[in-house]
């Protein structure tokens, strides 16, 4: 599901109208996005309204027996404006959520970081 694009905003909108539906519903409090700290004038980081909506289109999805999305990447405007009047943000960043694990081909660490990786499989006999 790739929230960079238009194609899953309607989603997106519809799933968010389910989901406060089904709350409100039952009487319970929608998730908010907050700041991280006490300043009210940060960033939106702590996404927990963001984080419901996008797992109850995964609910909505697998009730309905429609395919699961293996990623979700979105992007994330975040900081001050680089200049005035600008969209661009000091610290926009993209995040991917993988949710198959198959997905995931492989990895690479930085220079210098010793992997402490465990396997859940144990090794071939050699």
């Amino acid at each position: 599901m790739d929230l960079i694009t238009r194609k899953y905003v309607p989603l997106i909108q519809t799933s968010y109208r389910m989901l406060k539906s089904q709350i409100e519903a039952t009487g319970g409090k929608m998730p908010v996005n907050s700041d991280a700290r006490d300043d009210k004038n940060s960033d939106k980081l702590v996404r927990k309204l963001d984080c419901a909506v996008i797992n109850y289109v995964h609910e909505i999805a697998k009730e309905a027996a429609l395919p699961a999305f293996d990623t979700v990447r979105g992007l994330f405007p975040e900081g001050n404006e680089i200049y005035d009047g600008a969209r661009f943000h000091e610290r926009t960043h993209t995040q991917i959520a993988v949710r198959n694990d198959a997905c995931i081909k492989g990895f690479f660490l930085p220079r210098g970081e010793t992997p402490t990786l465990t396997s859940p499989v144990s090794p071939a006999p050699g």
